[in-house]
């Protein structure tokens, strides 16, 4: 019989790290843009209406700079793992699945999110990955809505073996994870 899973690579799993990282720098630059905007637009209003002065004028300012500050630390981060993703510098381990949780409520991000549309949606959710050894990878349900996370998380049980990734820095924070059902690791 043929083997039917895919064959997951070390250049393929460093593509997808790359990928990863662009992702979190392109999310960044956006949301840095979209405060600029806001926090441009409000500061421009409060200053007709307002003394520069003004408590609410200080407030303002000190949040849109906290704001453009996590930004930017975001993006070096992301910038920081794509340096380490094009050198390789990851490690891929075979691992055994000791628990999972599918699709548990995210109740903190619901509340902020202010979702009307609690159940409809899968971004109020997430699932945990808890393997051999104590590693826990926790995944976004609607970030990996499509993706062969989501389908680990919905159909693997204790016992299964999965490959996971993570950064030779950081050997307990897992940021990959492959079900052995759905792929063969080549090395």
């Amino acid at each position: 019989m043929k083997d039917e899973r895919r064959v997951l690579t070390r250049e393929i799993i460093r593509d997808k790290l790359i990928n990863e990282a662009k992702r979190a720098i392109v999310g960044c630059v956006w949301v840095m843009c979209l405060d600029l905007f806001v926090f441009g637009i409000g500061y421009l209003l409060f200053l007709i209406a307002l003394s520069p002065s003004h408590p609410a004028m200080i407030i303002w300012a000190v949040a849109g700079s906290g704001m453009l500050i996590v930004c930017l630390v975001g993006i070096v981060k992301a910038v920081k793992l794509q340096r380490k993703a094009k050198k390789g510098s990851f490690t891929v381990v075979k691992k055994r699945l000791l628990d999972v949780e599918a699709n548990k409520l995210n109740l903190w991000r619901y509340l902020i999110m202010l979702d009307v549309n609690l159940f409809l949606t899968k971004d109020n959710f997430y699932h945990v990955f808890i393997f051999e050894g104590g590693k826990t990878f926790i995944a976004n349900s609607g970030e990996y809505q499509y993706t062969h996370v989501d389908t680990a998380a919905n159909y693997s049980l204790a016992g299964d073996h999965f490959f996971i990734v993570y950064y030779n820095d950081t050997p307990d924070k897992i940021v990959l994870i492959f079900s052995d059902k759905m792929h063969q690791y080549q090395g």
